[in-house]
């Protein structure tokens, strides 16, 4: 099956609202420049190209930023406060078709390395493993802060989701890029409640409350520094730029 076809009947929401104020700059993090490219533009094309029917992007602080680096073309959703990622997710929820029947989120500063190798490999395993949500991990072997979220898995079912201080042995960190059964999350979306550990809204919380219904949460492992990697700092910015040049 030809990749525009497969994934005909899938939306992307691509998150690029947050302040990103650990790069001390005055730009929105996601419009940063990575080799001479807006390190939210790579995500973009590679989710274009692949023929998604639908690819919005949620944008907040800075929102002209984004808007004036990427172009009027795309479907932009706004996050009018900052209230965590799946109150920006439900921002995009008015722009996406009700014939797309799975629902892929990406962050706009972390998901420049991913291949439509990956993303494609993403689906198939989802659809594979009857899940109703899948979450890409990565080994907790670089030992990740605490600002992260992680996830303990049985033979990669998800079986339980911690915050970074409450995390144990034998944990995997949750990435923050999923695949959702869109029937299932604008269902379900609302039932949120803040994060007792960040007063936000948090798409972990959509992890732990599927599980509570009995629902099979897959997660899917991608390697650290070679199929994934964030930028929160100027240093990984650098970072960034020396390991996309070297994939290249």
């Amino acid at each position: 099956m030809q990749a525009k076809n497969f994934f005909q009947n899938c939306a992307a929401v691509v998150l690029a609202a947050g302040k990103g104020t650990r790069m001390k700059s005055e730009l929105q993090k996601t419009v940063h420049l990575l080799l001479g490219k807006p390190i939210v533009g790579y995500i973009i094309d590679t989710l274009k190209h692949m023929g998604f029917s639908k690819v919005v992007i949620v944008v907040g602080h800075n929102s002209q930023q984004v808007i004036d680096v990427l172009g009027e073309v795309h479907t932009y959703a706004f996050q009018k406060e900052q209230k965590g990622n799946a109150n920006a997710l439900m921002a995009a929820k008015d722009y996406i078709d009700k014939k797309c029947q799975y629902v892929f989120v990406f962050q706009g500063d972390d998901s420049f390395m991913f291949t439509p190798e990956t993303i494609k490999m993403f689906f198939q395993n989802h659809i594979a493993s009857k899940a109703t949500i899948s979450a890409l991990t990565c080994s907790d072997d670089v030992t990740f802060p605490d600002t992260f979220w992680f996830v303990k898995s049985t033979a990669n079912k998800i079986i339980k989701v911690f915050s970074g201080e409450q995390r144990g042995l034998d944990t995997k960190m949750l990435i923050s890029t999923y695949i959702f059964n869109k029937e299932w999350l604008w269902e379900n979306i609302t039932k949120l409640t803040p994060s007792t550990v960040s007063g936000e809204y948090i798409l972990p919380d959509l992890i732990q409350l599927a599980l509570s219904q009995g629902c099979i949460v897959e997660g899917v492992n991608v390697e650290y520094k070679k199929d994934w990697f964030g930028v929160n700092s100027q240093d990984e910015l650098k970072e960034a730029e020396e390991l996309l040049a070297n994939k290249r």
